[in-house]
């Protein structure tokens, strides 16, 4: 039995890799079931020293924007605020900065 949900009928991780070229900077497409594939990915491809970024997303119809965006915070913090009405915006990151773990 297997939780995982393979999207689109596609597989799970895009990763859009731009490398400096003569002709100037292109943009190479992959797509990749564990994200551990990535590094034999980046292996495999042209030299990496002419990298310039390499972007991962999940694929998904919403390219991945949702994954950092500011409604999925305020929607965290709304729904602290349901389970905890006292909960104030910011209170979790505020409580694990203090015990020294990263928001």
């Amino acid at each position: 039995m297997s939780n995982v949900v393979t999207l689109h009928g596609e597989k799970r991780w895009k990763a859009v890799i731009e490398y400096r070229t003569a002709e100037g900077a292109q943009s190479v497409e992959h797509y990749f079931e564990e994200i551990s594939d990535l590094h034999l990915i980046i292996e495999h491809g042209p030299d990496w020293n002419f990298l310039i970024r390499c972007t991962v997303t999940l694929n998904r119809a919403d390219d991945g924007e949702d994954q950092n965006s500011a409604s999925k915070a305020l929607r965290e913090e709304r729904t602290a605020a349901v389970r905890d009405p006292d909960h104030t915006p910011g209170q979790a990151r505020a409580h694990k900065a203090l015990k020294g773990t990263q928001p």
